[in-house]
């Protein structure tokens, strides 16, 4: 799989401590707009931003089914997905994809 053909689910933890979910080529880069108050609403109004999760697929159209699973989820489930905790139906062993967490991860409450 090559990085051009690949997009990614990404989630960036905002200001608020929300987080929100997306696809993206570049997953990084994305969250750079993102601070730059640039493409979605909801997170211009919430930033800075941070990346703590990022989920390679092959082909855009995995990448846009996981993003509407995981867009359906509660908060919580989202959280375990985040921090790398196995959770029923999280789908974290599809084998099509690729995962990264981020060190900053966890939400500003549990960093104090």
């Amino acid at each position: 799989m090559t990085a051009g053909s690949s997009r990614h689910l990404y989630m960036v933890r905002c200001s608020d401590g929300s987080l929100y979910t997306g696809i993206a080529r570049d997953p990084e880069e994305r969250a750079r707009v993102h601070n730059q108050g640039q493409g979605a609403d909801y997170t211009a109004r919430r930033r800075p931003v941070v990346l703590v999760y990022s989920e390679r697929h092959a082909r855009t159209s995995a990448a846009r089914g996981r993003e509407l699973q995981v867009k359906a989820w509660r908060a919580e489930k989202k959280e375990h997905l985040v921090r790398g905790i196995p959770s029923a139906g999280s789908g974290q062993a599809n084998p099509a994809a690729s995962s990264r967490w981020f060190a900053r991860g966890a939400p500003a409450a549990s960093r104090r």
